[in-house]
């Protein structure tokens, strides 16, 4: 078997293999002449390990068949080496007759031994199929109503499996699994509680970072709109697109994905808060900054309340008392320890937050042009009167402002 059949990459959905006299299947076989004593063909082999599901039914004349033993061998030898999913289909008989080859399958063993008494251990090893065949859990007839319960059933189970996608790269993503499982925990699917999941890690897929800046906040929750509801909207304004989210996922189970965040407003209006989805749902989140992550899903790290009063009061001194500014450090601050508080104050009183920033300069384009040079003329003023420096031209200048009435 070589080792290119283990890819996950399958050439084939579902490998079928069954008795037809008695599950009345009509399927076309390139093998379908073949003479008693020829061995099954390589071709057919091939089939089986290039399937990602191979479907075994059981019926009453299956163990009759050398043809299907011979299958059942080899989806057996696929399911240990390859890890194929198998599933057991029990048509009029129990998987219990199936694990020990009780009737109607004893006679057909019987009759084998006596034609392949020379080739014993071909015999055992469709014996042993049997038994492992039956340990499966698969589908049991008996517990349908009709047949077309069961194979309605069967598909349904079978077909959402057979069409995900699988990375053609995945064999070359070394120590990917143990990463995957601890997400898929952190996921916890069976669950009924909405869970935003934070990935911190470089992003190479989506560019929500970008499209913000590129199109606004208003364009991205057009699109999420439409991916989610299906509705396609001209919004106003973002607070608009808001209110559209979360009145309209509340009862809706989704699974959102934002790829390489890098503000926190894409996050107030794009997820917002848990309540927005139904129960049940997942929001996965990627970004460079680990600090927009903590912000939004949170962090067991605590603070004491003395010291979150002390450096409170750092952070609000820091700002000037500006709302907009403390909106912004907020998320610097939320669920870090004190001493993640401490390094981003004395990092804010070196260099000052780029968003506060960009704050102060709305609000600077907004004055008229006289009032623009009054604020820059008092600003200088401060700082000659820390440095000490032209103190008295800086006086001169907002004396010569207040004169004209300012």
């Amino acid at each position: 078997m070589s080792q290119a059949s283990s890819s996950n990459i399958c050439k084939y959905d579902v490998f079928l293999s069954f008795r037809g006299e008695d599950a009345r299947i009509h399927a076309f076989k390139d093998d379908e002449r073949l003479e008693t004593g020829k061995s099954i063909s390589a071709d057919l082999l091939k089939a089986i390990e290039d399937a990602r599901f191979a479907v075994v039914i059981f019926s009453k004349n299956y163990a009759s068949s050398r043809w299907c033993l011979e299958e059942l061998a080899h989806i057996i030898k696929c399911k240990k080496e390859l890890e194929q999913n198998v599933i057991p289909v029990f048509y009029d008989v129990s998987p219990s007759d199936v694990r020990h080859q009780n009737p109607p399958f004893a006679d057909s063993f019987s009759q084998h031994e006596v034609k392949y008494k020379d080739d014993m251990e071909k015999v055992q090893r469709w014996r042993d199929a049997f038994v492992e065949a039956g340990k499966i859990s698969g589908y049991h007839l008996l517990n349908f109503k009709d047949e077309a319960e069961y194979v309605k059933k069967l598909v349904d189970d079978i077909f959402p499996k057979s069409r995900q996608i699988v990375s053609p790269f995945s064999e070359c993503l070394v120590g990917m699994k143990s990463q995957v499982e601890k997400v898929t925990s952190l996921l916890d699917m069976e669950s009924n509680d909405v869970r935003s999941i934070g990935i911190w890690a470089d992003c190479f897929l989506g560019d929500v970072g970008k499209l913000h800046q590129k199109n606004g906040l208003t364009w991205l929750q057009q699109v999420v709109i439409f991916k989610l509801l299906g509705e396609k909207l001209t919004l106003t304004s973002e607070h608009e697109g808001m209110n559209i989210l979360k009145n309209n996922l509340r009862w809706k189970k989704v699974l959102f994905t934002i790829d390489d965040v890098n503000h926190q407003e894409q996050l107030e209006f794009l997820v917002g808060v848990p309540e927005w989805f139904g129960m049940g749902s997942r929001i996965i989140l990627t970004a460079r900054y680990k600090h927009l992550l903590i912000s939004h899903v949170g962090d067991n790290r605590k603070i004491t309340k003395r010291d979150f009063m002390e450096l409170s009061r750092q952070v609000v001194k820091h700002a000037g008392g500006l709302p907009l500014a403390l909106k912004v450090l907020g998320s610097s601050f939320y669920g870090r320890d004190k001493k993640h508080w401490r390094h981003i104050i004395d990092r804010l009183k070196r260099i000052p937050h780029k968003d506060i920033l960009g704050k102060l300069r709305l609000s600077f384009d907004g004055l008229y042009k006289d009032e623009k040079e009054l604020f820059l003329d008092i600003v200088f003023l401060e700082i000659a009167f820390l440095s000490r420096y032209d103190f008295d031209i800086c006086v001169e200048q907002v004396q010569r402002y207040v004169s004209h009435g300012f």
